[in-house]
């Protein structure tokens, strides 16, 4: 098994953003309180919401891409964070402190190459709604 140098030293090895931890709410941005308007108008609305289907061939590292995604989310504050409500019901941003992440793996090898195709586009819109 051959990992990438990064994820053999491990997350202390990835540099933090300057003050992505502080433990502090900090305000949204104009654009993320306009998508959190948007979604508080319309709950329903998940054009926001992005996910990827992949077709991947070979011999997988399960574990190596474990840890690689779990390295993206420790660097990138924006992916650990929330959006809660002040104390008088306005919108903070509040950065949730890096956990291990598990992605969902499905095995659709069992169905010809459409129905997989088909499967893989359905869970993933069933996900993209999940609250």
């Amino acid at each position: 098994m051959t990992t990438s140098p990064i994820v053999e030293r491990g997350p202390a090895a990835v540099p933090q953003e300057a003050g992505a931890d502080s433990g502090a709410d900090a305000p949204l941005s104009a654009a993320q309180r306009r998508v959190w308007l948007l979604e508080h108008l319309r709950p329903e609305l998940v054009e926001y919401n992005m996910a990827q289907v992949f077709e991947l061939s070979g011999p997988l590292d399960v574990e190596a891409l474990d840890a690689a995604l779990g390295l993206v989310v420790e660097r990138h504050s924006i992916l650990r964070s929330r959006v809660v409500q002040d104390a008088a019901g306005g919108p903070r941003l509040r950065v949730q402190p890096a956990s291990v992440i598990r992605l969902q793996r499905t095995d659709l090898r069992y169905l010809a190459v459409g129905p997989a195709h088909e499967e893989a586009h359905r869970l993933s819109d069933a996900d993209i709604r999940q609250p």
